[in-house]
């Protein structure tokens, strides 16, 4: 085998490796964190549609707008978690995406309570991508359970 050959094996391995160890690091519930104030109609409406929780397990994401609604299970949206395998200028192994084809970089601090979900790009019909690079926008989450 040729050292590229090598070197992809090698490549695909720990990506697959961080991926599981990722996964470990998601599960559990999670809350919205928003910084200041909700001003306009549009962000609370935005929020709305968001939902201020998440449940994570091994296999899906599951959006809730109240915690009563997670008691009850009552989800706004349900998603299996599909890592994006797509080529990126740099190797990514945290990308999911989610139904709508938008792309989503899910990063976990190192205390394991505050999670980073930033926008990372969108999977045209094509299937091909966009990149954000400058400047994603995102959400944080805290660790509730």
């Amino acid at each position: 085998m040729n050292w590229g050959g090598k070197s992809l094996k090698l490549s695909d391995s720990l990506r697959t490796i961080l991926r599981g160890t990722l996964k470990r690091k998601l599960q559990g519930l999670w809350k919205i964190k928003v910084f200041g104030r909700i001003k306009t109609e549009d962000d609370r409406a935005h929020y709305n549609r968001l939902g201020k929780f998440l449940k994570i397990t091994n296999d899906s994401i599951t959006f809730f707008k109240t915690k009563k609604d997670f008691k009850t299970n009552n989800y706004i949206s349900n998603q299996e978690i599909k890592f994006c395998d797509l080529k990126t200028m740099f190797p990514i192994y945290n990308e999911v995406i989610h139904k709508n084809n938008n792309i989503w970089r899910y990063h976990v601090e190192e205390d394991g309570e505050v999670m980073r979900i930033t926008d990372s790009g969108k999977i045209f019909i094509d299937g091909n991508r966009s990149e954000i690079i400058s400047h994603p926008s995102g959400y944080t989450y805290n660790r509730v359970e």
